[in-house]
């Protein structure tokens, strides 16, 4: 293009331009060739996605009553079994226990009903503080955008009790879709769900960005985050509820012309029956409302430029009934977090009973916790913990219980004979610091990860902390948790760690066989 009589600052801010319109046009045809042939989203037959269950045809889990005999896989501690009580577990001994109709939340929101009280909601609800920044999709995978960079991310960094900032943090939606999409088409979001279930989902600190390929260690990362559970929300009412819990809600919905354009008005976005008659669907994820809008808080895939950030908001209007027939088609919930009321089992044998050789050995002693949706911890029924307190988890050994209050610092509980009582234990190294994680399992000492990444373990002889040093590269613990009633860490590099039995941390690199 001849601009001969143009200053060469005007010519470079028309050319500037002329490059953009051109970028947008490509970004706005990627997008509507996702809404032509090559839909992101297939949708479940009618029948198949009405058998998903929904919150109020799922029971409360029942371990805590259920003979521990009767339950197929169960762990067991010092040879003695006990309901399984892990965080996440091992494809050989998984036990999922069933959604309760009452779940945890973000931290730092508290939760105070039953099964059959009534739920005040709040005006509003906003999960971006546990999201990371909207992404932009490069092939028919929104679906695995929705269940893995937004769901698992938002769930995971509640866990970790902090906004993802690492690679590790961000869950891969090419981790998904690479490995259940053969010839880059759609996906339904029962298929992902599925592969979930079984395989987990690994972070984009296992992921080449330049070759979309996978580490080999991705598969070990993953392992430890698998989805426990899927329901689906038959209403905005339930949408907005799974949403105060703390539940990003993946939504299917329509590919209409205005919600695909990266304009935005500043109005909620309405979907209008008349308006187009294209039906191909598209997967976003739910993460928030604001009653004052009248509206859902939406996050896409299509990048920061479209409408506020990548995010937009949707009228409650859209929402009268979700079926096919309607702008949203579909809308699931998935559970990679754990729920309250949180278990925790000790068995332990009394040191102090009479040896006697000629008599078989006194029965160990079994005690069960549990940390309830009103943020108390009770034991046979009653509350042990001080009523003033919030607590955010709790973990035992088969030696002490321990627990996180909601100022993130640790108590240890201590038997008196005349009631619980409770040892401050965020003393000097942690003096000062914010504990996002702990966990602690059978004969394995307490260990606790602290905000700004470093992993300490409770020396109890010494009621001292000590560092813990996992290897000689930069990398940093992001993630503590126990699988199978061992100690796992997890790194901002995806890299994963194990406590073996002689108390060694050592990186795994494949899955048990």
């Amino acid at each position: 293009m001849n601009l001969p009589f143009w200053p060469d600052s005007m010519r470079l801010c028309f050319l500037t331009a002329l490059v953009g319109v051109a970028l947008t046009a490509i970004c706005q045809s990627k997008v509507a060739a996702q809404s032509a042939d090559n839909p992101g989203v297939i949708l479940m037959p009618k029948q198949i996605y009405e058998q998903i269950p929904t919150r109020t045809n799922l029971s409360p889990s029942t371990a805590a009553s259920v003979p521990s005999a009767a339950i197929p896989g169960t762990a067991t501690l010092n040879g003695v079994p006990v309901p399984a009580s892990d965080r996440t577990a091992e494809p050989e001994t998984h036990l999922a226990p069933p959604m309760s109709a009452a779940y945890s939340m973000a931290p730092g929101i508290d939760q105070n009903w039953g099964l059959t009280d009534s739920v005040v909601l709040p005006q509003q609800v906003d999960l971006r503080d546990h999201l990371p920044t909207p992404g932009k999709q490069a092939q028919n995978d929104c679906v695995a955008w929705a269940v893995a960079y937004s769901t698992y991310s938002c769930q995971i960094s509640q866990e970790r009790r902090r906004k993802p900032t690492f690679a590790g943090d961000h869950f891969s939606p090419e981790y998904v879709y690479d490995q259940i999409s053969s010839n880059g088409e759609g996906l339904t979001v029962q298929r992902a769900i599925d592969f979930l279930k079984l395989n987990g989902c690994a972070s984009r600190a296992n992921l080449d960005q330049t070759n979309r390929q996978a580490t080999p260690q991705a598969a070990v990362e993953a392992n430890t985050f698998r989805l426990l559970e899927n329901t689906r929300a038959r209403n905005l009412d339930e949408i907005k509820l799974y949403l105060h819990e703390g539940y990003p809600v993946i939504l299917v919905v329509r590919m209409e012309t205005e919600f695909r354009s990266d304009e935005n008005d500043g109005s909620p976005y309405l979907w209008s029956s008349d308006s187009s008659s294209e039906v191909n669907h598209h997967a976003v994820t739910a993460v928030g409302y604001d009653d004052q809008k009248r509206s859902l808080r939406l996050m896409n895939s299509w990048g920061t430029q479209w409408k506020d950030q990548g995010f937009c908001w949707a009228s409650y209007d859209n929402f009268d009934s979700i079926d096919v027939s309607q702008w949203c088609a579909e809308a699931h919930v998935l559970r990679i977090k754990e729920h309250a009321p949180y278990e925790a089992w000790m068995v332990k044998v009394d040191s102090a009973a009479p040896v006697n050789p000629f008599a078989p050995p006194p029965p160990p002693i079994r005690r069960h916790f549990l940390l309830k949706n009103d943020r108390k911890v009770y034991e046979n029924g009653q509350v042990i913990s001080p009523s003033s307190w919030k607590v955010d988890d709790l973990v035992c050994n088969n030696k002490n219980l321990f627990l996180l209050a909601r100022d993130q610092t640790v108590y240890q509980l201590e038997d008196t004979g005349v009631g619980a009582s409770w040892s401050h234990l965020s003393r000097a190294p942690l003096a000062g610091k914010k504990v996002c994680m702990m966990a602690a399992a059978d004969s394995q000492p307490l260990h606790a990860l602290t905000e700004d990444q470093n992993l300490y373990q409770f020396q109890a002889a010494s009621a001292t902390w000590s560092l813990v040093s996992l290897s000689p590269n930069a990398s940093k613990p992001i993630d503590l948790r126990t699988v199978n009633q061992k100690l796992r860490v997890i790194t901002n590099k995806g890299t994963v760690y194990q406590r073996n039995t002689n108390g060694q941390w050592e990186e795994r690199t494949r899955l048990a066989p």
